[in-house]
């Protein structure tokens, strides 16, 4: 082709850009058309033909010429990228319409797919900016993102959007590409200059809408396919639409719910959460989203982000929300229905889960949040299969002992699921089987809904009490029996459980098993139950409750008969089973309990008998009976109502304060009888009398009187809170005499003090030393962590001190802190109590935290701690107490060389002669240890140098033996005997020689016996006839050498030379030449022979010392020391 002409240039380069600007936006309009763009404009075009908005949910612009800008503004965006790829393609298609190689054909087709892969793959990112709903330019691209996003999450969509819009967009690029082979490459500048500038020209045209938008103060919402009306809820579904085209044709209704696509950031964050999808989280926080934001009150789920993150068990998710700001209790109110993050996080823990509880409590969750039916984080991890999930909580403080509506522990929730490891946690962690105010955890489970047969196994474990019974006297067996519960039952029977167990109603197992109509439990209470001709307190026999219960069965009737239930025996209206049978018209019972009666002819055999019974007339409350009948003054009526019917424990107590001052021993016993405990609850009847003023003394006392024949009962407690009256405090300092003996110990209240927490706040010293010879727990801990020694520090009366020596013996830790920290040493010394302080004043684990012993001035100096010996000392310890060893304190300190303690011992009158069991004493301590300085001090506080120990032993043999040479030196310079021999005939050098035998020639233990030696020790001190030193040196009557040659030898040089006698003979006339040959040490042979031994010497069997050789030793020593004659 040949070139055109200069000036043609310019009029080509506009037939380019026209002829470009056209084709990108006739190939953009039919794309959108094929996608999701087509389907917006259209309705925007259809909204501002019609003057209003578009079914789908999509919205105009305010104006026609704001709706171009937009329009204009997205074709700006297209039109740049389809010059520059014209521009990058021009050079490949010149050189294809050259020469048309194999070389431009591939590069073309290359640069083709390139450009085809990216508009495929990013077509939506045009759209998404043609919008001016982003607010602020910092969060634009997090939210192009995040729109995509959901916009691509489930399908692909690239085949009908992406892939038409691509090809048109290929059309101007070939057309142009033809026209650009027809341009020198300097023609193509231009272009590139255009294609350059339109994406500035895009930015001002964003920053014109925006402006405007924000002038008007209400920006105004582009009519996008993602965005909806800001008034009206978006139904444009992407996932209806592509189920339209879907390859087989079917609905896709079981797929998981489309994300929403044209909500709010809000909205977006509030679907994101409940998934736990992190990535779309913090998309839409940075979108602007509220972290706390509320759901609308007509969504059915109104739990907060946060919630709902941790209900879906994503860490992830939650750790994003918490670093975003969201309240770590999920803004719920007191009273709210709605559940905090950790409540959710932990009822979504059934398999785990516990780094979202941690996230929570790291970042300040309260553990001890409850939801409506009292339920506590704990109810919920007791469920988990994680024990981790409960500890976490009990570490960051939950109540271990919580409480929901219906009384039940963590500990319950547990064990009523088989739980068995969490449940195994919660005791090791000290649960409670019998909380105060709840419902024992063995009378939960025999109520339970399922039989919880195998948690007793775990429970037994844990010192559980089978006689625990509720308000009515009934006990596990009992309940469990009325539940239906037979493997319980059976379980309960092998414990031991008190079969023959009467309720108030004096009911047994067997009665409540018949009430409930469960045969399976009656055939396991055959044998180990309760007698069955029982009755109680009605004349009730379990064959009349089987018959007058509402689940009444024929097999039950049966099994009762069997197990020898009299029929014919009448209850206290003087009515058999068969007359309350036939009463009920039930027949079927009746013809079991007696064939020969005659049954009416309108009843069959196959009749249901387990028809409903008539609607029985309305029952009156009895407690409200009860409480009008003592108002009126009324008390035989009263008593015989409470003999027939069951008062609530509530409406007991309410009966007890109602009661005549002048004549309470007619309606009291009646009220004890019918299951009253004065002490019971946090506020008992008991707390309610003592509150009156003045006392009514004979009520009290006709009170405290049935609690003391109770056992572990809280009365105890209920006198220590009440309130102090000067005028009877010696009256009810007597009375808490008399019940200490029965009284619980460990009894508390709902603050989880005990009666000594609160004497020691109110009551007097006589009444505080009474509850102390009790035994009452000193370092139990209220709700707020205080103990007995905290209250003490804040009683501000009273003989403290006294107080406090005596309940630190006793056992009380007065290092122990609160739990906001403060422990009973800052708390007298905030008060001015300087003297209380410093008795109070003790490092922590300094105490055992139980009854101090003697042994624990022992202990205390053995560890060197001088600050603990003096405060045990000044509680009154004895100072030569000892330990298991027999050990004192002294000897203790002598022993670790701890001068200043020895010091402080001996100033308070220590033994410095007592001895251990092995006979050990403070000196002989010190001589082992080679404390020099306590050796000195002790000898100065007049210990004899030759101080006699065990069997005869002296300090010097036992420095000695261990070889101190210096302690040797000391004892010698201080006077003590060289020459002393114990009774079994050691002296220090036999001691030193022997130590030197067992630890080999070493320098120090040679250098110790030369002192010996030099110090004239005796070197034969033993009787004649007996070993000597050398006898013992050489192994007499020994197998083998007691040590190697060469200490042997390093010895004898040092004894030989000094007087030892190479000719001793001992009691089989041997020397010590004979025990050198037996044991073939011929090195010390020869140095005894140049000592002087005699090897003609023999034995008493005749034996000379060449006789002991081995044969084969004997040629070569024959002619030194062999026989030269018999003697």
């Amino acid at each position: 082709m040949t070139d055109a002409a200069p000036s043609s240039v310019p009029s080509r380069l506009l037939c380019v850009a026209l002829l470009g600007l056209s084709l990108a936006g006739l190939a953009l309009l039919p794309g959108a058309w094929a996608g999701r763009c087509g389907a917006a404009a259209l309705a925007a075009a259809i909204g501002l033909a019609a003057g209003g908005s578009g079914r789908g949910g999509l919205k105009p612009a305010a104006a026609l010429a704001e709706t171009l800008i937009r329009f204009g503004l997205c074709l700006l965006l297209v039109l740049p990228a389809a010059l520059l790829a014209e521009f990058v393609l021009a050079p490949a298609i010149r050189l294809l319409m050259r020469d048309g190689g194999l070389g431009p054909v591939l590069l073309l087709a290359s640069a083709l797919l390139l450009q085809l892969f990216c508009w495929w793959r990013w077509w939506p990112v045009p759209t998404l900016a043609w919008t001016d709903a982003l607010e602020s330019e910092r969060g634009r691209w997090a939210s192009l993102q995040l729109e995509r996003q959901l916009l691509l999450r489930n399908r692909d969509h690239f085949w009908q959007l992406g892939l038409w819009q691509a090809l048109l967009l290929s059309l101007p690029l070939a057309l142009s590409g033809w026209l650009a082979g027809q341009q020198r490459s300097l023609e193509a500048i231009p272009v590139l200059v255009v294609a350059l500038s339109l994406p500035l020209l895009a930015w001002l045209m964003l920053r014109l809408v925006r402006a405007r938008g924000q002038s008007a103060q209400a920006p105004a919402r582009a009519w996008s396919f993602l965005e909806g009306d800001a008034d009206q809820t978006p139904n444009l579904d992407l996932d209806d639409a592509a189920a339209d085209i879907d390859a087989d044709g079917e609905a896709a209704s079981d797929e998981e719910p489309a994300p929403p696509t044209q909500g709010s950031p809000d909205e977006r964050l509030l679907w994101a959460a409940g998934r736990g999808d992190r990535e779309t989280i913090e998309a839409a926080l940075a979108a602007g989203a509220n972290v706390n934001v509320r759901p609308d009150i007509a969504d059915a789920d109104q739990r907060d982000p946060l919630s709902r993150a941790a209900a879906s068990g994503q860490v992830g998710a939650v750790r994003a929300l918490l670093a975003a700001g969201a309240r770590v209790d999920g803004g719920v109110a007191p009273g709210e229905d709605r559940s905090p993050p950790l409540l959710a996080a932990t009822q979504a823990s059934f398999s785990g889960r516990i780094e979202v509880v941690n996230a929570l409590l790291s970042n300040g969750a309260d553990p001890n949040v409850s939801d409506r039916t009292g339920r506590t984080p704990l109810h919920h991890a007791a469920l988990s299969r994680d024990p981790g999930v409960a500890q976490a909580l009990l570490d960051a403080g939950a109540r271990i002992d919580a409480l929901d509506q219906e009384g039940h522990t963590p500990l319950v929730a547990a064990l009523e699921q088989l739980n068995l490891p969490s449940a195994e946690l919660l005791l090791r962690q000290g649960a409670s089987l019998e909380p105060t105010d709840g419902l024992p955890v063995l009378l939960a489970l025999a109520q339970a809904p399922d039989d919880c047969a195998e948690a007793l196994p775990l429970l037994r474990q844990f010192k559980l009490r089978l006689d625990v019974t509720d308000a009515h006297g009934r006990d596990a067996l009992q309940l469990a029996a009325l539940n239906g519960h037979a493997g319980m039952v059976e379980a309960l029977l092998e414990a031991g459980a008190a079969v023959k167990h009467c309720c108030h109603a004096g009911r047994t197992a067997l009665h409540w098993a018949a009430a409930g109509g469960h045969p399976r439990v009656l055939q396991r209470l055959t044998f180990l139950g309760p007698p069955a001709e029982l009755a109680d307190h009605a004349g009730d026999t379990a064959l009349h409750v089987a018959v007058r219960a509402e689940q009444a069965q024929p097999e039950v009737v049966r099994l009762l008969l069997a197990m020898g239930v009299p029929p014919e025996r009448q209850n206290g209206s003087g009515q058999r089973a068969l007359d309350l049978a036939t009463a009920l018209s039930r027949w079927t019972l009746v013809r079991v309990l007696d064939p020969s009666v005659p049954l009416p002819g309108s009843f069959t055999a196959d009749e249901d008998e387990d028809t409903d019974p008539p609607e029985a007339p309305p029952v009156l409350d009895p407690t409200a009976v009860l409480l009008e009948a003592l108002q009126r003054g009324r008390p035989q009526l009263a008593c015989e109502l409470l003999r027939s019917t069951e008062v609530p424990q509530a409406g007991l107590g309410q009966a007890l304060l109602l009661l005549a001052d002048e004549d309470p021993g007619r309606v009291l016993p009646a009220l004890l009888a019918a299951g009253l405990d004065p002490a019971a609850g946090d506020r008992s009847p008991l707390d309610d009398l003592l509150a009156e003023r003045p006392l009514r003394l004979e009520l009290i006392q006709a009170c405290l009187v049935h609690l003391a024949a109770q056992p572990r009962h809280r009365g105890a407690l209920v006198l220590a809170r009440a309130r102090r009256d000067t005028e009877q405090e010696a009256w009810l300092q007597e009375q808490l005499l008399q019940l200490l003996d029965s009284a619980s110990p460990t009894a508390r209240d709902v603050q989880r003090r005990t009666a000594l927490h609160h004497a020691l706040r109110h009551r007097s010293d006589a009444f505080i030393e009474a509850l102390l010879r009790t035994g009452m727990p000193l370092n139990a801990r209220d709700s707020a962590g205080f103990t007995p020694l905290h209250a003490l520090a804040l009683r501000g009366f009273g003989n403290c001190a006294r107080f406090a020596r005596a309940m630190i013996r006793g056992g009380a830790d007065p290092a122990v802190k609160a739990a906001d920290g403060s422990t009973p040493t800052g708390l007298a010394a905030s008060r001015g109590e300087f003297e209380l302080a410093e008795l109070l004043d003790w490092p922590a684990l300094a105490h055992p935290g139980r009854a101090l012993r003697e042994a624990d001035l022992a202990r205390a100096a053995r560890a060197g701690d001088r600050g603990t010996v003096a405060r045990l000392l000044q509680l009154g310890l004895p100072v030569d107490g000892r330990d298991e060893r027999g050990a004192t304190a002294l000897i203790h300190a002598a022993g670790a060389g701890q001068l200043a303690l020895v010091t402080d011992l001996i100033g308070a009158g220590a033994a410095t002669d007592a001895a251990t069991q092995s006979g050990a004493t403070a000196l002989s301590a010190a001589c082992v240890s080679g404390h020099q300085a306590v050796i000195g001090l002790l000898l100065e506080a007049g210990v004899p140098v030759d101080q006699p120990m065990r069997q005869g032993l002296t300090p010097l043999m036992v420095a000695a033996s261990v070889l101190r040479s210096e302690i040797i030196e000391l004892l010698l310079a201080r006077g003590a005997r060289i020459d002393t021999r114990a009774q079994s005939g050691l002296t220090a050098l036999e001691a030193a020689v022997l130590s030197v035998l067992n630890q080999g020639a070493e320098e120090s233990g040679l250098a110790c016996v030369r002192m010996l030696l030099e110090r004239r020790a005796p070197v034969e001190s033993a009787p004649v006839g007996q070993p000597g030193l050398l006898h013992r040196l050489l192994g007499a009557d020994q197998n083998r050498p007691p040590a190697t040659e060469e200490t042997l030898l390093a010895l004898l040089r040092l004894l030989l030379p000094r007087g030892a006698d190479p000719n001793r003979r001992d009691e089989r006339g041997r020397t010590p030449l004979h025990w050198a040959c037996r044991h073939s040490l011929l090195e010390v042979v020869e140095l005894l022979l140049a000592h002087g031994a005699d090897p003609q010497v023999p034995d008493v069997l005749r034996q000379l010392p060449w006789d002991l050789l081995p044969p084969k030793l004997r040629p070569q020593y024959a002619s030194r020391i062999g026989p030269r004659g018999r003697r």
